[in-house]
């Protein structure tokens, strides 16, 4: 299960076939909350750093790595 859970937080690209295999309720409930706890990180992230720029916290100077800045 430990390997399971651990595979699942790797983002796998694969054929649009279909999964045809078991599913597990205890791994498709880890991949959903996963998935949110990813979702709300990046908004979270994405908020203190509007909240940065905007507040004048952040050097707005001649800064040449803003796609970093939201990419990170």
């Amino acid at each position: 299960m430990l390997i399971s859970r651990v595979a699942s937080l790797v983002p796998i690209n694969h054929k649009p076939i279909g999964y045809t295999g078991p599913l597990s309720r205890n791994l498709l409930g880890f991949n959903s909350f996963i998935t949110k706890l990813t979702r709300t990180m990046r908004s979270f992230a994405e908020m203190v750093l509007v909240n940065l720029l905007m507040n004048g916290d952040a050097d707005r100077g001649e800064r040449t790595d803003w796609t970093e800045l939201g990419l990170g």
